[in-house]
């Protein structure tokens, strides 16, 4: 734990699950490479996955933004 709150888990395999005091949450796959931040004041989900070179956001009211490395984006709304 660091001074400021953040709180930093490594696991065997050398993932990380790291907590930060504002209720952020940032766990990265050693394997993957894959990185999930969950903003918590927003609400937020904002997924990384370098296998598929790809952003995904997620929002509390269930739209969802899948933006390639190519610029394109997908927007996705709940109805």
């Amino acid at each position: 734990e660091y001074r400021n709150g953040t709180k930093k888990a490594v696991r065997a395999d050398g993932s990380t699950t790291v907590k930060f005091a504002n209720g952020d949450v940032k766990t990265a796959d050693a394997s993957t490479g894959k990185v999930v931040y969950y903003y918590a004041a927003a609400q937020t989900t904002h997924t990384s996955d370098p296998a598929r070179t790809l952003e995904v956001f997620e929002f509390p009211n269930g739209q969802s933004e899948t933006h390639a490395a190519d610029g394109s984006k997908d927007i996705r709304f709940p109805d």
